[in-house]
């Protein structure tokens, strides 16, 4: 499979020039899209070329993925990424997005609702896990990437946009030090062996 040197992901409607474009065909989304993907496939499943890309982008996507996955498909992307690669992502700020439900009218905290957790048309279409800036960061630090920018974007839909340079390989122990503050309730070891074993299936997969 040829791919340009830059990708962006879950792509909808939103086709940038210069980068290989992947989303799920039009029969799967009810978006209706100017211009088709690149290449209509399931990203998460697909095989990468190592250290190939100067840049891999998700605008509005990561959210969309369950915790391990998410973590598994840092490390995939930190594979894939040249050493300075630039990994950008777009999402909702949740931590600005709870603050302003605790003040907000009926009509907004459902909209707010959507925002968070995913306008639910389809499986695609729900999101699994909120960020704010200080969280990913922690989890982008751990998968290998520095920080590079963060902006903020409070109009309507409370938002960030992060990108991270990949700078290392990832390490599973800094992921498990991430994950370790999740495990207040339940069996400390028994959860953080669930995680990542998911985490390590997900990456021989």
């Amino acid at each position: 499979m040829n791919f340009l040197n830059k990708l962006h992901l879950g792509c909808g409607d939103n086709y940038l020039m210069g980068y290989t474009n992947i989303d799920y065909p039009q029969d799967v989304t009810i978006q209706q899209r100017h211009r088709k993907p690149d290449i209509e496939a399931d990203f998460t499943k697909m095989k990468l070329p190592s250290a190939y890309f100067d840049e891999i982008r998700l605008h509005h996507v990561f959210e969309h993925f369950q915790r391990t996955q998410a973590i598994a498909l840092l490390c995939r992307w930190n594979e894939a990424l040249k050493n300075d690669g630039l990994l950008v992502l777009a999402m909702p700020d949740i931590n600005k997005c709870i603050l302003e439900y605790t003040t907000a009218t009926r009509s907004r905290k459902k909209q707010l609702l959507r925002h968070m957790w995913g306008s639910h048309e389809g499986f695609w279409a729900t999101h699994h896990e909120g960020y704010d800036p200080e969280i990913i960061t922690e989890l982008l630090t751990a998968t290998g990437y520095k920080i590079k920018t963060c902006d903020k974007f409070d109009e309507q839909w409370p938002q960030f946009v992060i990108i991270g340079e990949r700078v290392e390989d990832y390490n599973l122990d800094a992921v498990v030090t991430y994950l370790t503050d999740m495990t207040v309730f339940g069996d400390r070891a028994l959860l953080l062996k669930c995680w990542m074993q998911q985490i390590k299936d997900y990456l021989n997969d």
